[in-house]
């Protein structure tokens, strides 16, 4: 983002170079489209590739990539109601979620917009319930533990729901939890996290 204000862009490289990486980016566009478009894809990729064309839409202006980024999303969408999935934020239908509620804001949507529905509702009432558990026994990184839920969560604020999950993320995080030791093959390793 350049000091033109909060959705300008600026290119970073010029020359030969800029040449280069738009004809690198368009070769995995066309790349990703193609893959994309088979039926086997996993919603968690339909809305990767979803990300990638409305950030291409806002650089380019790009009426194209904007068309596919809704076509992948609205995928993704219908995919998930279809597929078990995971709650990570990688792969995992919290991270589709994600990528919903960040492409109802600016610079890809109205912010009124984004105010008026929630798409996610379905997401956080399961979230909050996975979240509910008396003894966490998941892990807590950020791609597919509780800080992902985290960031899941900040994106969706100011709404009560993502307050509860933050709420229900800081009491999981601050509870004591016990050393663990397990052991491998070659001897035991350490829990190595650690606040």
């Amino acid at each position: 983002m350049s000091a033109g204000g909060p959705n300008a862009w600026e290119p970073v490289l010029d020359g030969e170079l800029r040449r280069a990486a738009e004809q690198a980016v368009e070769e995995i566009c066309g790349e990703v489209e193609t893959f994309a478009s088979d039926s086997q894809v996993p919603p968690g990729v339909l809305a990767d590739c979803a990300l990638l064309n409305a950030y291409l839409a806002v650089a380019r202006h790009d009426d194209r990539c904007s068309k596919l980024a809704n076509r992948f999303l609205e995928a993704a969408i219908d995919a998930l109601a279809e597929t078990a999935m995971r709650p990570g934020l990688h792969g995992g239908f919290t991270g589709l979620a994600w990528i919903v509620e960040h492409l109802q804001h600016p610079p890809f949507a109205v912010a009124e917009a984004a105010a008026e529905s929630d798409s996610n509702s379905e997401i956080d009432e399961a979230l909050l319930t996975y979240l509910a558990a008396p003894r966490w026994k998941d892990v807590y990184d950020l791609i597919g533990g509780l800080v992902g839920f985290g960031v899941y969560a900040l994106e969706r604020l100011p709404r009560p729901s993502a307050v509860a999950c933050l709420e229900r993320v800081v009491t999981i995080w601050t509870r004591p939890r016990p050393k663990k030791v397990r052991t491998s093959p070659g001897g035991p390793l350490r829990n190595s996290c650690r606040r």
